[in-house]
Parts: structure tokens; sequence; C-alpha cells
């Protein structure tokens, strides 16, 4: 099912939660919502499920527009941060529960229902848990078993509002892999609320960047790191370094360097150059910036310096490939670096 959202507004008060938002999901894609706490991305969830009504704009369905549509008529799973399992029910019973409680002719066999349960159980990797209770089970088996809840349904649309958010680090890589695996598997259009970018770049398909209520950017995991569109998205999607430049006589000059600008840009005035760590490289002498060492960190497979521009006195962050072979660069120790990937936007 294909999801378009057009023109969506939500105020509470005198907060602006949603501003004119209009976004268009792919069938079968999976889609995040990746921002700062008060950006839009839960309300912007809420609003697709029914939960949350918007002040303006609509959400359309496969091109039927949803908005006066119950939150059982759209057939959204929705699986939340914190599980909101029954305690007093088994497993079973917790994924068989949106089932039971249907009404009419939507009511299925009994045997139809234990049947589904069982090949969701299958699904989430949890076969033979089915008699135990919530409190029986670790934080990522409870959250398979939200997920397999909302599978039962057979819903058109899933919908994960921060579905790993209450779990430790290892265990929400290990469920990344695994709901990556499940969408493939399933095809089912999901559109899942994250604020950590890691998760967000590892998992989607495309990722929407919120912020202030609004869309930054909205493009695949490699666009929105590779070729951020604005100064929020250099910030908020990895590591970033900031530089104070001129643009002078049609030459961009940023701490006494003179680099290649945008293709078609030549401006004037103050401008900022965003920089990531791993986008400045160790130089020859008489090329790029002099730098003053003035500490060094060694991360795994990763070296990261900290170092003191020798001219305009600005510090940046800079990281490099460690190894055996790999130089130490010690406090104190001069380098020259240059930036082989950057961004540049007005001052």
């Amino acid at each position: 099912m294909s999801i378009r959202i057009e023109n969506l507004s939500k105020r509470y008060g005198e907060f602006t939660a949603l501003d004119d938002i209009s976004l268009n999901v792919r069938e079968g894609e999976l889609l995040a919502l990746l921002g700062p706490s008060g950006s839009g991305k839960t309300t912007l969830l809420r609003a697709i499920a029914g939960l949350e009504p918007a002040d303006a704009g609509r959400v359309l369905l496969t091109g039927e527009d949803a908005s006066q549509l119950s939150v059982q008529a759209r057939r959204v799973g929705f699986v939340f941060q914190h599980y909101a399992l029954f305690r007093h029910m088994n497993i079973r019973e917790n994924i068989a529960f949106g089932l039971r409680v249907r009404r009419g002719e939507a009511r299925w066999p009994e045997a139809r229902i234990r049947e589904r349960v069982s090949e969701l159980l299958s699904l989430v990797q949890l076969e033979g848990l089915e008699s135990r209770y919530p409190s029986q089970l670790s934080g990522g088996q409870r959250q398979r078993v939200a997920l397999a809840r909302a599978l039962a349904i057979e819903p058109r649309v899933l919908l994960l509002d921060e579905p790993f958010g209450a779990l430790d680090a290892q265990v929400r890589r290990d469920l990344r892999r695994w709901l990556r695996e499940l969408h493939d598997r399933t095809g089912l259009t999901t559109v899942f609320v994250t604020h950590d970018q890691e998760e967000a770049l590892e998992l989607a398909d495309r990722v929407a960047i919120l912020n202030q209520g609004r869309i930054e950017q909205l493009g695949t995991p490699a666009e929105t790191y590779d070729q951020p569109a604005s100064p929020f998205v250099y910030s908020f999607v990895g590591a970033v370094n900031r530089l104070p430049g001129q643009w002078r006589d049609g030459r961009l000059q940023v701490a006494g360097l003179d680099l290649a600008g945008p293709a078609g840009d030549s401006g004037n005035g103050a401008v900022e150059l965003y920089v990531r760590p791993e986008h400045l490289q160790l130089t020859q002498a008489g090329e790029g910036w002099t730098a003053t060492v003035l500490g060094s960190q060694r991360s795994g497979p990763r070296q990261r310096l900290w170092a003191r521009l020798h001219d305009g006195d600005a510090e940046v962050e800079v990281e490099l490939p460690a190894g055996p072979a790999a130089p130490v660069h010690i406090a104190g120790t001069e380098v020259r670096l240059a930036p082989v990937q950057y961004g540049v936007f007005p001052g």
C-alpha cells in the first residue's frame, strides 16, 4: 500500500508540530522518519494511523482519502516503544488478541486464529515460547511479540514508533538486522520513527529528516549522508566540522586556503564550510591547511584526531584509518590537512 500525505498541519496551542508537510511513501518501502525530539516525527506517524487528527491536509492510503476513516478501517499495524503487551496474557493470547476482538463476519474461526498465531511465532522466531508471559521474556523478545501482534491483523501498513528505543545497544543492532530481513520477506509498507541516525541509515530504503515540523530532506541513506541539503542535515546526520569562510573575487577562501566552490556558485560574502571528520585527509607539505595535533584517540579500526588550524585558529576533528602500519599522531605534532568533500552554505 502506498501512502500520500498532502499539506498536513497540526498545532498544539502555540506549538506547531507539523507545518504543511507533504510526503509520498512508496508501496513496499521501508521509510524512516528521523529527527530530534519535538521535530514532529511521532505526530506524523500518529496522523497516518488515525490516532491524531490533523488540523489541515489529508492522508491518502493507496489513493483513498483516509482522513475520515477510523483506526480500524485504515488497517494499520502500530508498534510502540514500550511494547504495550498485556501482562496477564501469555504470548499466544497477546498475538491473537486483535483477531479475537473482531465481531461479526470479520471474526475468524478459532482454528484459523491458532494457525495465524503459529505462523507469526515462526516469523518472529519465538517458536516454543507461546506459553510464556511478557515478564518471562527479554526486552528484544517482547518487542518481537509486539511486532507479531501488529502483523496478526494483516495490516496494509506497519507503523513503528521508536521500536528499539528501550533496548540496549547490542540488542538494538540485532533487532535492526532482523527487522530488515522481516520487511524484505513480508514486503509490507513500513514507516518507522527514530532519533537514532545509525538506525535510520542502516535500516531504511529512504529517510525523511524532520526539523521543527518540516521535512528538511528526503532521500536514500547515501544521499542524506553524502549530499546534505542544509546545515541542519549536515549537523544532525553524522559528525561535522564547521569553518567560517568568504567568497572573494569569485574564489572560496577558508582559513587561508582557496577551495573549489559548488558548481555555478560564486557569490560574495560570508559562508560556512561543512566537512565531515572522515573527509579531512593528511596531505603532503605545501598542500592544505597546516595544523597542530591537540590529542588523539583510537576507536576500533579508526583513529580520531583533534587539531587546531594555524590560520584562523579553528579546531577540527579528523577521522583516519587505524592499524599497525598507521602513523601515531601525538599532541604537538604538526600535520597538513585538506578537505576532499564538503558543503558550503551562507554564513
